[in-house]
């Protein structure tokens, strides 16, 4: 049949597709910072520290896969947009069978995000109704809207995160958060969350180290790098951001032993995600997501829905269309001219699957398998069925087979992708020497494909869970059983070989020697070099260790402390790992534990007999300290049934008591009561114990656990005395507390103080006008005299620091007196400065206070101003009288103070109203901050603008002259650099000029604009006189 007749009997067909994708390097993510546009909004570039995400699309995606075409879907985009950005679901979950195309629609939408996306669209799109007649007809340029809901959902997405079986990494929760925070952070949409990340120091350093979050609880850490900082973040009501997270199924069984996933976390903190904070999770079951409040999207269905039908039919029939031998194949099977009945038997047979149809159509295409219409009903109808196609016709024989098999035990037994030299290197493990070449491992890897694929990253990997699934379920029905044990030893038998191992690589080792159990499985032959008996996976941690002291401290791997896997703990300390190990900051193991909580490896350390009793040296804290801290009841208990100590103090003279009291679990301060308190006789018993929870309401008090007094109140003979106690709360402003204790019958009076403080200043500092009225009434107080014993405040010092305004009314008008001055010369208004309290300083001013005073340093308020500025109270005053000229002990004027202390918006007012410039002015600039010698020049410079339009011209040229003379000066024009200290009374030393070099360009700068001023202004004046 000619050419033209073959291109007419193609069917006329619908396609929609995104095609001719950038190569994936070209969309590294690593551009991601530097994208400056979102909806053709442009948003100011920034340079700021660089934290990149642990996982990119090259770690999940095959070599070449971005290259190709995307078909159909807009169906699944269209409904994804109308649920996430209309309907404002918090979790949409895209609900697939295995194979079904769920990761596929999630790099679509990722590729649409600013992480990726160009000034273009991602490759050119064909619209439905286009009939494809040739492979030119496929670069075209057409224009579509149909993915118009593709880039309205992508354009949103600031995160994104996808979880790979054979990746563990990719499925535990502080990765999971780290890298999320991390694609947030760079994420163009979000520059306000990177600004907030980089004010605190504490958020840098979680995102730049994996090990210090292992440390945290997992929703904890969420909540600090997430949670929180999001909530500050503003966001318009009809506008929502966007986080993928891809296959979370897969995660689910990585989960540790506590239950704790991915899924479970989302759970834990779905209550706490801001509002305009969405998720896309995919799954091919519901039951990771049970108990989360999803919105679903089936995109399997192939009964029910024709959508899915159709765009399984999309891509069969753009594979026929790119690929000439693939039609010709199909048309030889079908009994008349037309394809159309093939066409219609392979989508009904793949049932939506598109991976599936894929794989069978490569067999098709690559004429490994010859079909004729009788034999299509043979084809494979699932994928397990289709695997065992692939080795049938990729394996002679089972020897062919053998030969291979180590290589897929190894990777699926691994708990990451390999490289080629990883491959390599454990493949040669079980033998003393290399045995296998590294050209019969690529011809290995390649006779595997497409089984085990090349990701873009250079490393090895399954082709599919599914493909997992079947060769540990299915592989041993079949002719091609696959060991994975054998995997798990040749992994084993790397680790010990390579020697020296950190904790995590122990930890390593000790989860495949557990999967292996080498004494059982090891086939004979292997590794004949290192011990086989039954103690063998002992020897060999052991052998791995290299020293003594590297297998004693094998448990100190931060991962183990909120995830811990007790198995392999037990395997390294039935190795010799030293059960009393310490960090760095000198707590045991066991404290780590208490704090979490963790019974399972509380109750394995107690069996392998664990100091209870351990004292950190620098805190002075035994384990039970930290359980208590955290309030970990049962953790307490079980250390307390064997053998723990109750009755001791740390180095802060602090009792487990005291602890409890702050955490306000009422059953741990039931149960620490119920104790023993091991003591040498019956008295001290009393005694201690006593005076313990006699501190232990104080603390309660202090902390506002009105619970915790309540109980100590009402179950304890040991409290008598309460107004100690309402003292704490008052000082800590436990409004709550004081209302409780005052319920109580608690009273204070004037002969109570707590930490050098009257019982008024601590009615004071609590706020509350009942009780310090209370006290007031209880008797004659001179409120002069009263004050604290380090400062010398007195009650109405302490109000106005305070800022309770009314507090400070009541106590004027109680006798107090206004200008009483403390132990450093301050009065109540220098304090309101101090404190930022301008309303309580306008109260003070109105009721009289001497604004002139000073201080001992001879500071007035317009000098404490210039630290504290507020700009209404410096208005105020100068229209009060004070002067900028006021001069402190130091000679220092308030400018001169301003720019000391860096205070740009002081500097500023003070240069509006008039403060003059001295040398020592332009001394101070050059010594603190350079910076304010241009903000001087410029003032300079503004007063000879204005002095010029108000018509006086040589008072303009004098600004310029004197600005010039500093300028000269500043740049070391007029100066001998040997005779500094004689020529400046500005810069004193080389080293201030060197100070000075950051701003020498702009001083330049202004050099030239004040002589061409100049000149021009001195021709106005000439022409003037002239005239």
């Amino acid at each position: 049949m000619r050419q033209q007749d073959r291109h007419s009997l193609r069917p006329s067909y619908q396609l929609n597709g995104l095609f001719n994708h950038p190569s994936l390097k070209s969309l590294s993510p690593s551009v991601a910072a530097d994208v400056n546009v979102i909806c053709n909004n442009s948003l100011p570039k920034q340079t700021f520290l660089k934290i990149s995400p642990l996982f990119s699309l090259s770690d999940v995606l095959m070599e070449g896969e971005a290259e190709n075409a995307f078909l159909g879907r807009e169906w699944v985009f269209k409904e994804l947009y109308q649920m996430i950005v209309v309907e404002h679901s918090t979790f949409t979950f895209i609900q697939g069978c295995n194979g079904s195309g769920k990761t596929a629609i999630t790099r679509q939408l990722i590729l649409q995000s600013l992480f990726f996306s160009q000034n273009s669209v991602n490759g050119d799109t064909v619209d439905s109704g286009i009939v494809i007649e040739s492979q030119s007809s496929l670069n075209s340029t057409l224009s579509s809207k149909n993915y118009e809901w593709l880039r309205a959902v992508g354009v949103r997405i600031v995160a994104y995160h996808n979880c790979r079986l054979y990746h563990a990494s990719t499925c535990v929760i502080p990765e999971f958060v780290l890298n999320i925070a991390a694609h947030m952070y760079n994420s163009p949409l979000l520059q306000s969350y990177a600004d907030l990340i980089r004010e605190n120091k504490e958020l840098i350093e979680l995102l730049q180290s994996e090990s210090l979050c292992f440390t945290i609880e997992p929703v904890e850490l969420f909540r600090k790098l997430i949670i929180e900082p999001l909530k500050r973040v503003v966001i318009s009501d009809d506008e929502c951001m966007i986080i993928i997270i891809d296959a979370i199924d897969e995660a689910d069984f990585h989960r540790n032993e506590s239950g704790e996933s991915i899924a479970w976390l989302l759970k834990q903190v779905s209550s706490q995600i801001p509002v305009w904070l969405r998720f896309i999770l995919t799954s091919a079951t519901m039951a990771p997501l049970c108990g989360l409040n999803v919105r679903t999207l089936q995109i399997d269905d192939a009964e029910l829905d024709q959508r899915v039908m159709r765009d399984t039919q999309i891509l069969l029939e753009y594979r026929i269309t790119v690929s000439p031998q693939l039609e010709q194949k199909l048309r030889s099977c079908s009994a008349s001219e037309s394809i159309n009945e093939v066409i219609d038997e392979l989508v009904a047979r793949s049932r939506g699957n598109q991976l599936f149809l894929t794989l069978l159509l490569d067999l098709i295409e690559q004429n490994r398998i010859n079909i004729m219409s009788s034999s299509i009903a043979l084809l494979p109808t699932d994928l397990f069925q289709l695997y065992l196609l692939y080795f049938n016709l990729t394996f002679k024989s089972l020897a062919h087979f053998h030969t291979v098999s180590p290589i897929i035990s190894t990777i699926i037994a691994s708990l990451k992708p390999l490289d080629f030299n990883d491959i390599y290197s454990i493949l040669n493990s079980s033998q003393p020497e290399p045995y296998i070449t590294r050209d019969e491992v690529a011809a290995r890897l390649a006779m595997l494909t497409p089984m085990i694929v090349k990701l873009s990253n250079d490393k090895y990997a399954p082709l599919h869970p599914t493909f997992r699934e079947w060769v540990i379920k299915m592989s041993d029905q079949t002719d091609y059983a696959i060991d994975i044990r054998q995997g798990h030893i040749l992994h084993s038998l790397y680790l010990v070989r390579k020697g020296n191992l950190s904790p995590e690589l122990f930890f390593e080792l000790g989860h495949h020697l557990l999967k292996a159990n080498p004494y059982k499985y090891m086939r004979p032959g292997t590794a004949p070099d290192l011990p086989n008996g039954k103690d063998c996976h002992i020897l060999w941690i052991q052998r791995a260790a290299g020293h003594p002291s590297a297998l004693q401290n094998s448990l100190l791997f931060e991962r183990n402390c909120y995830y811990p896997n007790s198995k392999v703990s037990r395997l390294l300390l039935l190795s010799g790992a030293n059960t009393n190990c310490c960090w760095p900051d000198d707590s045991c193991l066991l404290s780590t534990f208490a704090n979490t909580g963790n019974i399972t490896m509380i109750q394995l350390l107690i069996q392998f007999s664990v100091d209870l009793n351990y004292v950190n040296p620098k805190t002075g804290q035994t384990p039970i300290f930290y359980a208590v801290q955290k309030a970990q009841l049962d953790a307490v208990r079980m250390l307390y049934e064997h053998g723990a100590k109750v009755n001791i103090y740390d180095s802060n003279d602090l009792s487990l008591l005291d602890y409890t009291a702050k955490t306000n679990s009422v059953k741990l301060m039931s149960f620490l009561l119920e104790c023993e308190w091991s003591v040498r006789n019956q008295k001290d018993k009393g005694k201690n114990r006593a005076e313990a929870l006699k501190r232990a309401f104080e603390t309660a008090a202090a902390n506002g656990q009105v619970q915790i007094c309540e109980f100590l109140l009402d179950c304890t003979d040991a409290i008598t005395n309460t107004s100690t106690a309402m003292c704490v709360a008052c000082a800590n402003g436990q409004s709550e507390t004081v209302q409780f204790l005052l319920s109580r019958g608690a009273t204070l009076s004037t002969n109570q103080y707590w930490q050098g403080k009257s019982a008024l200043i601590c009615a004071i500092e609590s706020g509350s006008w009942d009780l310090v009225v209370n006290v007031l009434n209880s008797s004659n107080i001179d409120l002069n005299a009263d004050n604290t014993s380090d400062d010398g405040w007195t009650p109405l010092i302490v109000a106005a620091r305070y800022g309770h305004v009314g507090l400070v009314d009541l106590l004027i008008n109680r006798g107090a007196d206004i200008d009483i001055k403390d132990k450093n010369g301050l009065t109540a208004i220098m304090h309101t400065v101090i404190c930022r309290h301008a309303s309580t300083a306008a109260l003070l001013i109105d009721r009289g206070c001497d604004i002139t005073v000073k201080d001992n340093n001879g500071n007035g308020l317009i000098h404490l101003l210039a630290q504290y500025s507020n700009k209404c109270l410096i208005d105020r005053l100068l229209e009060k009288g004070l002067s900028l000229e006021d001069k402190n002990n130091e000679d220092l004027r308030a400018v001169e103070i301003a720019i000391r202390y860096g205070n740009q918006n002081a500097v500023d007012i003070f240069l509006r109203r008039g403060a003059r410039l001295r040398t020592l002015t332009w001394r101070v600039a050059v010594i603190s901050e350079p910076e304010f010698v241009l903000v001087l020049i410029r003032k300079l410079l503004d007063d000879a603008a204005i002095l010029f339009r108000r018509k006086r011209p040589l008072e303009a040229l004098h600004r310029f002259e004197y600005a010039l003379e500093k300028c000269s000066e500043l740049m070391g024009d007029k100066i001998d650099q040997e005779n500094i200290m004689q020529a400046s009374n500005v810069v004193k030393n080389k080293t201030e000029f060197i100070r000075l070099a950051p701003i020498q360009g702009q001083l330049r700068e202004y050099k030239v604009q004040i002589l061409l001023a100049m000149a021009s202004l001195k021709e106005k004046i000439m022409n003037s006189l002239m005239r």
